[in-house]
């Protein structure tokens, strides 16, 4: 799986549960196919950032009080907040799926976002004209540039707000999960390395039942 780059993080992760649900209810509302319950999900760079959340849980409130709840909201907003948001912030794992594999996924980020080439292609990039519509009253509290709300170029980045936010959540105990890292060059010890995009440390998870590196 993949997403738009002009839309945020938050955002494709639910459009992609949504889409999977969605088809299900349609050709399977009963879940009696196995494969309404084995699915295997292969999630690759931004895809595999989307697939990890999509087998972990918010923690209840801990995504919205870390992202959200130290926001100074206006009394008058605070019903509206909570209404857009909390379908991005509060989520469980998938009961269908059953397996995931995550290929070369920053799941911390990368400082590759900040690069000369990275701002290149952000200057190219925006997000969507309908969700700076119906998002532009909340951009001050979900986005940490003014007037702007992320891409998810832009949740990509080591310090962005979200992917540190989610970067610890628990993934379900009961979905075995893989990871496949590259690696650049094999001198210098493996947990400094990198892909030349994504450093081993964002890309690694532990707990994982099988982590390959390669060349």
């Amino acid at each position: 799986m993949d997403d738009p780059t002009n839309a945020p993080l938050p955002y494709n992760h639910m459009a992609l549960r949504e889409a999977i649900t969605t088809t299900l209810d349609h050709y399977d509302p009963a879940r009696a196919s196995p494969s309404a319950h084995g699915m295997v999900l292969v999630g690759h760079s931004m895809g595999g950032v989307i697939a990890r959340l999509m087998v972990s849980s918010s923690g209840g409130d801990a995504l919205w009080n870390t992202l959200v709840g130290g926001a100074s909201i206006a009394p008058d907003m605070s019903e509206r907040a909570h209404r857009q948001l909390d379908p991005f912030l509060h989520f469980e794992p998938m009961p269908e799926v059953s397996e995931a594999i995550f290929i070369a996924a920053p799941h911390r980020g990368t400082p590759y976002a900040h690069s000369f080439m990275a701002r290149i292609v952000h200057g190219l990039v925006s997000v969507p004209a309908r969700l700076r519509e119906d998002f532009k009253d909340l951009t001050p509290i979900i986005s940490d540039t003014p007037g702007r709300l992320p891409t998810s170029l832009d949740n990509l980045r080591d310090t962005d707000p979200f992917i540190r936010a989610t970067a610890a959540l628990a993934i379900s105990p009961r979905v075995p999960y893989h990871t496949i890292v590259g690696r650049l060059s094999s001198k210098g010890p493996l947990s400094e390395s990198s892909d030349g995009v994504v450093p081993y440390a964002s890309a690694h998870l532990d707990g994982a039942l099988s982590e390959r590196v390669l060349p």
